[in-house]
């Protein structure tokens, strides 16, 4: 391995006559003086890559920063801009290390064009900023759009300003003081739709220079209510809903946000469901009666979205509200659906079990057992531990449930449901690297088959016995699938699709696996030389799955059985993410058989669930024109009563990713493969066996 500065001198060289090498030096590490000479060399070098590379490396300089800040300056007027925003770069990185780096860092910050201006921003951010007064007053000058900013043209002027507003913002919260704090509050009053970035970067400053905000907390309400008046109703409502988020309600003061937004009409996107934006800020044990009050004023607003915010934040205060329990139980007879269904959430919140309460909220969920306000009605009656009457024609899920399985394995959408005899197979992935869903990289995952006996309600998995560590992809967001997709004889077979990137290009690659249930062994499909069928790989699968050679095929691979017995694929290359793309004859030919194959498969067992916003659920056999469905309810209580991993407040919605039904031993079952979407944590998979009447 080469010593840091031979490899600097190397990758400079490949600059200049082979092409760029960033990744490459970026790795290097700048803790030697050698490295650091080497680097300064590079910056004459005539390819202006190399230069560039060389002045982003001397900004990780940890020796020798004066030496580093010196050589650097000169690039502030190179011909090339983006060399001089990487100039400017690394004079912010290095101020904090060294005083060399003051003077020209202030000619950066002075310059007018603004990705030079820009990246010293986020130079002297990442490098802990600078104690020189006279650089932290730029720094405020340019967060309230001060500055001898040159727009490029017309069009694009305002939004290059808006960049450097936005990164002196972020660089403030390094900076404390009464000074930067006005500065932040100016420019929490751009009122511009387009601005929205540098408002949300003032508050984030704000908030991390003091938690509680209590000098600006006016300033961020009045911004909120302004905001919230935008032109674009709906844009404002997602950035109310952002800028509310990012106030922690046991640091701030709780009843001034209370008093200031629970009676403005706030745009109505920002209300999330299933609860207000101010619902954490009506719990705190801190909220004064001066507030509660004020919400209670809100029950009489002209505004009927007003209203029914009120009556909903008079639940979330709980045992506080129950003076206005008439109020709301008046409220139950509104002419407005939501006001009604407001009104009976709220009222289950209150912890008042009281006959009045309880009768009204039976006779509530009796009279709308359809509807949204019946089904908040029925929820109120739960929380009050009081079992709500069950509709004409529906079944109450405690009834007929027989096993809840909790468990940590994400069912797959795609692919074949399998009943063989009286198991169900199904494939599964669980995440244990994740990253971030824009990453350009797989997660490091598990994959296998779960198989669910019906009778006993026993869950056995499976997993392919190889790693699937994290691997580059050729785009944001591709992430591995795995699906089971026919059962070929006795045995299961699967497929993995795996993006990828690496020196022969990027794309997707596809490998095909086999399960038999009765040994438990896994094999894998080797791809055929000669064109034909592949055949499984003896011994068992190995740790090589994902070796290239293995590859079956590119593009998106078609599996299914013919008649059940043979094995039939066909390789999709249909280039599905142009506007122009065309899928050919035998492609078409090949889906619709294999849509008949998988369809023949699963006669009889699959099952359509329309879930709504309010209960029931049906469940529906597709094709069973005639018979009515399955009209579930209580659902959500049963799944509470036996899922220690979540709480009621924290639970968002129900969503069911796979469903079956069928008839073993006489009996006829339906198994729900369910996933419980938390509030700010991740989702929850799990499966329900219910057993209905035969």
């Amino acid at each position: 391995m080469l010593p840091p500065d031979k490899a600097v001198r190397r990758l400079i060289h490949h600059f200049e006559e082979v092409g760029p090498a960033y990744e490459e030096m970026e790795t290097i590490p700048v803790r030697e003086v050698a490295t650091v000479r080497a680097l300064v060399e590079g910056l004459s070098s005539p390819e202006f890559r190399a230069r560039l590379a060389c002045a982003h490396a001397l900004g990780r300089a940890t020796v020798e920063e004066d030496v580093a800040a010196e050589a650097v300056a000169p690039l502030l007027v190179d011909e090339e801009e983006l060399v001089q925003a990487a100039a400017g770069k690394a004079l912010g990185q290095l101020a904090s290390r060294t005083e060399a780096a003051v003077a020209p860092l202030q000619r950066a910050l002075a310059s007018a064009e603004r990705d030079v201006v820009r990246d010293t921003l986020q130079g002297l951010q990442a490098g802990g900023g600078s104690a020189s007064p006279e650089v932290t007053a730029q720094v405020r000058a340019l967060a309230r759009g001060e500055g001898p900013l040159r727009p490029h043209d017309e069009r694009w002027g305002p939004e290059l300003e808006r960049d450097v507003a936005r990164e002196a913002c972020r660089v403030l919260s390094l900076f404390p003081g009464e000074a930067t704090r006005e500065a932040l509050e100016r420019a929490l009053d751009r009122n511009e739709d387009l601005d929205w970035q540098v408002r949300e970067a003032a508050l984030d400053s704000l908030l991390k220079l003091d938690p509680s905000v209590r000098q600006s907390l006016g300033a961020i309400l009045n911004m909120v209510r302004r905001r919230s008046r935008a032109a674009d109703a709906h844009s404002a409502a997602h950035e109310v809903s952002a800028l509310v988020q990012r106030l922690d309600p046991t640091r701030v003061d709780a009843s001034a946000v209370v008093k200031a937004l629970a009676r403005w009409p706030l745009p109505s996107h920002a209300w999330n469901d299933p609860a207000p934006l101010l619902r954490d800020f009506m719990r705190q044990p801190t909220l004064s009666a001066e507030a509660l009050a004020e919400v209670g004023a809100g029950l009489e607003d002209k505004s009927a979205s007003v209203r029914a915010t009120c009556v909903a934040l008079l639940g979330w205060a709980g045992a506080k509200a129950r003076p206005w329990r008439n109020d709301l139980l008046t409220r139950l007879d509104a002419g407005e659906p939501r006001l009604r269904a407001a009104a009976a959430e709220a009222l289950g919140r209150l912890g008042d079990a009281s006959p009045s309460v309880l009768s009204a909220l039976k006779k509530h969920a009796q009279a709308h057992a359809q509807a949204e306000e019946g089904r908040a009605a029925r929820e109120a009656l739960e929380r009050l531990d009081t079992p709500a009457p069950l509709p004409e024609g529906g079944t109450d899920t405690e009834a007929v449930i027989r096993a809840y399985l909790p468990h940590a394995l994400s069912v797959e959408v795609r692919g074949l449901t399998v009943l063989r005899e009286d198991t169900w197979y199904f494939a599964w992935k669980q995440v244990h690297q994740p990253t971030p869903e824009d990453a350009w990289s797989t997660d490091g995952e598990q994959v296998g088959l779960g198989a669910l006996h019906l009778p006993t309600q026993h869950l056995e998995t499976s997993a392919l016995p190889c790693p699937l560590p994290a691997r580059p992809t050729g785009a944001a967001g591709a992430k591995r699938r795995f699906s089971l997709e026919a059962m070929v004889g006795e045995e299961l077979v699967c497929l993995l699709e795996r993006p990828f990137m690496d020196s022969e290009g990027w794309g997707t690659r596809n490998f095909l696996f086999s399960f038999k249930p009765d040994s438990g062994a896994w094999f894998q499909f080797r791809p055929s030389r000669r064109g034909g069928r592949p055949a499984p790989l003896r011994p068992p699968v190995d740790e090589q799955a994902e070796a290239p050679e293995r590859t079956i095929s590119g593009g998106e691979l078609l599996v299914w059985t013919e008649d059940g017995r043979e094995l039939a694929l066909h390789s999709d290359y249909t280039p599905y993410h142009l506007d122009d793309y065309e899928v050919a004859p035998q492609v078409q030919d090949a889906q619709a058989r294999r849509r008949c194959a998988q369809e023949s498969q699963e006669a009889g067992h699959t099952l359509q669930v329309d879930v709504s916003a309010s209960e029931p659920w049906l469940l529906q056999s597709p094709g069973a024109e005639g018979v009515a469905p399955v009209k579930l309810y209580g659902l959500k209580r049963a799944v509470l009563a036996r899922d220690t991993r979540v709480q009621r407040d924290e639970l968002l919605a129900l969503h069911c990713r796979r469903a079956i039904h069928a008839r073993a031993e006489g009996r006829r079952y339906v198994v729900l493969a369910l996933e419980l979407s938390r509030r700010k944590k991740p989702s929850l998979p799990a499966l329900v066996v219910l057993e209905l009447p035969p």
